[in-house]
């Protein structure tokens, strides 16, 4: 099915809008697929993540002590993937083994001198992302496994990354946003790039229904149809974190489509209901009876 190419035209238009990941997750006025998965927990677990000012500021106060970490991230995989060049162009290794032989001991990069360091190579690279030398080079090695796929060189032949999309759900009237990885636009499919610790079939099939992946593809290709772009499909690329790096091409058949646009709207309509009474509850403030699973009993 990969094999089949359809020219859409639009290799000359630039699609959607150019918003950097900040303030496309900072925008509150419009629910994103994150927020669906938010709202799918519970209403209150979506207020304190996107609505709270005092929790959101206080998250970010939390992050800003936290230790830094050269891991890598899924942005940077997707970035090495889809726009090679690009991510050359914004992402850095910062290798840090001269420093700490230099400095010794245990824990060299606790020391104030490797702080001033790493502050002053920040500096140096701002405006860039820096990884560890190991955290750039599996984001090659990862983007390298992808690209020697036979359906990679289809998808990745011509295409957009990273572009922003509003529209109007059309039963409940919620305004919605999206921000697809890539949109193949010579092979007309809508492609999502996701990393895993076991990317094979029946891994990934868990994986759909534990992260709700069959509610982001009809997300992504109605709100795409709204804005008018009628896309062939949804692509996941799953790549393995370690070695070989073992890549899959996955779309999610019809009957699990449906499904994800079954819970779309059962959120959505929550949404809707919790805005207009900027009411937003947790799990319920009466006494509940709580159901236990089958396996806790003798059978």
């Amino acid at each position: 099915m990969f094999e089949k190419i359809i020219a859409i035209n639009m290799s000359n238009v630039q699609l959607g809008l150019s918003i950097d990941n900040e303030a496309y997750h900072a925008d509150d006025t419009r629910i994103s697929k994150s927020g669906l998965d938010k709202i799918d927990v519970s209403p209150l677990h979506y207020y304190n993540h996107y609505l709270d000012k005092d929790a959101i500021a206080l998250r970010k106060e939390k992050e800003k002590l936290k230790p830094k970490e050269w891991a890598k991230t899924g942005n940077a995989v997707g970035s090495a993937i889809a726009e090679p060049d690009l991510f050359k162009e914004n992402y850095v290794f910062l290798d840090d083994e001269e420093i700490c032989k230099e400095i010794g001991g245990a824990r060299p990069t606790t020391t104030n001198r490797y702080k001033e360091w790493f502050e002053k190579k920040v500096k140096e690279f701002e405006g860039k992302t820096i990884l560890s030398p190991s955290g750039y080079a599996e984001c090659i090695a990862m983007r390298d496994a992808v690209h020697k796929m036979k359906a990679a060189k289809l998808m990745f032949k011509e295409g957009q990354a990273e572009r922003t999309f509003y529209f109007i759900d059309p039963i409940t009237g919620v305004a919605c946003r999206i921000k697809p990885d890539w949109l193949a636009t010579y092979a007309g499919w809508i492609v999502d790039i996701k990393t895993s610790a076991d990317a094979s079939p029946s891994a990934f099939g868990r994986s759909v229904a534990k992260f709700r992946y069959h509610v982001q593809d009809p997300f992504y290709t109605d709100g795409l149809k709204i804005n008018g772009l009628d896309f062939k499909g949804f692509c996941f690329i799953v790549v393995e974190k370690e070695p070989p790096y073992a890549t899959g091409f996955y779309h999610i058949p019809k009957y699990g489509q449906n499904q994800g646009r079954k819970e779309i709207v059962r959120n959505l309509t929550t949404y809707a209901n919790c805005l207009s009474k900027n009411e937003w509850p947790g799990y319920g403030e009466l006494l509940q009876e709580i159901a236990m699973p089958s396996w806790a009993f003798d059978q």
